[in-house]
This record gives structure tokens, C-alpha cells and sequence, in this order.
């Protein structure tokens, strides 16, 4: 199942505010997501 930026962003919506999703395809089975928090007490959770 391919996860979506809608998805990411409801799974680590209890860290804090999101600002920014980067999704990018490693292979056809893998996709890397990078998350900017907002603040960085969302990167410490």
C-alpha cells in the first residue's frame, strides 16, 4: 500500500504542527517521506 502525503501527515500529527511533507520514490516498493515540523519540539517527540 502506498502511503500518501495526507496519510504522513495524520501519522505524525501528534508531534506538533507540520509544515512541509517531501515524499521521493526509492524503488518501486520504497518511498522515503521527510517531515519539517513547524517548530522543533515536533522533531524531538
Amino acid at each position: 500500500m502506498d502511503a500518501t502525503e495526507k496519510d504522513i501527515k495524520e501519522f505524525f500529527s501528534f508531534s506538533g504542527d507540520i509544515q512541509y511533507v517531501e515524499m521521493q520514490r526509492e524503488t518501486d516498493s520504497t518511498k522515503t517521506a521527510y517531515v519539517t515540523f513547524k517548530n522543533t519540539q515536533g522533531a524531538d517527540t
